[in-house]
């Protein structure tokens, strides 16, 4: 009797376990195993943009890691950075030198947490940094399917975004190195028109582009990667 009524209670400890998980779940493996679907679509050069669905069984809240890829989909072909789809993150070649007729991949900043409520169901504007540097940004006629970061260079620099100090602008500066290590020029010049926005939206506003490329590379020696690698910052 005493071994049943243990058997009973690690069951019944294991189901409490299982609801509980079910509570928050990494929305790439509730997608997997089929209690979560999800839509995303471009939102230009800095966001994108998604409809987030859970199952009756599923979680109630889904989570999305730093650096989660969203790669472009035209014309519901192969994107670039998939099977077959031309060169993608962090491979020789790759991001600013790609051939025409792609869209940028867009890795995800932060931590996102993510309520579905209780109609399990959410839309959701999410943060990004371009990882293909020279492409046009994706719109939202472009569906951006979802993967895991294939290089955890980018995923370490992207959890960095948001916190207290961080140039929005310095974390893309990072992404672009890692990811695509391009030449000064193309980062030279997104890192004035930062500076102009910034101004633009504060006329008190100091930042400067030195600062900018000055915090990317602080941004890549905190994600344990030498700045000293890529060309932007020779």
């Amino acid at each position: 009797m005493l071994r049943i009524a243990c058997l009973l209670t690690c069951v019944g400890l294991l189901a409490s376990m299982a609801g509980a998980q079910l509570g928050s779940m990494d929305l790439l493996t509730a997608m997997e195993l089929g209690l979560a679907r999800a839509e995303f679509r471009g939102n230009g050069d800095s966001s994108v943009v998604g409809r987030i669905w859970s199952a009756p069984d599923g979680p109630s809240e889904v989570t999305l890691a730093p650096g989660t890829q969203f790669w472009a989909q035209l014309g519901g072909g192969l994107g670039f950075g998939q099977p077959g789809g031309g060169r993608g993150l962090g491979q020789p070649g790759g991001g600013f030198n790609q051939l025409g007729g792609g869209r940028q991949g867009m890795g995800l900043l932060g931590d996102n947490r993510i309520g579905l409520g209780g109609d399990r169901y959410a839309e959701v504007v999410l943060p990004t940094a371009c990882t293909n540097i020279g492409l046009p940004a994706p719109t939202r006629r472009d569906v951006m399917v979802a993967v895991r970061c294939p290089d955890p260079r980018v995923a370490r620099v992207a959890s960095l975004y948001g916190q207290p100090g961080v140039y929005p602008a310095a974390v893309q500066v990072a992404v672009w190195a890692v990811a695509n290590d391009p030449p000064a020029k193309p980062v030279n010049q997104y890192v004035q028109k930062a500076v102009r926005l910034a101004l633009k939206a504060d006329p008190a506003s100091t930042l400067t582009a030195d600062a900018i490329l000055q915090q990317a590379a602080e941004l890549l020696r905190r994600a344990d990667v030498d700045p000293g690698l890529f060309t932007v910052f020779h």
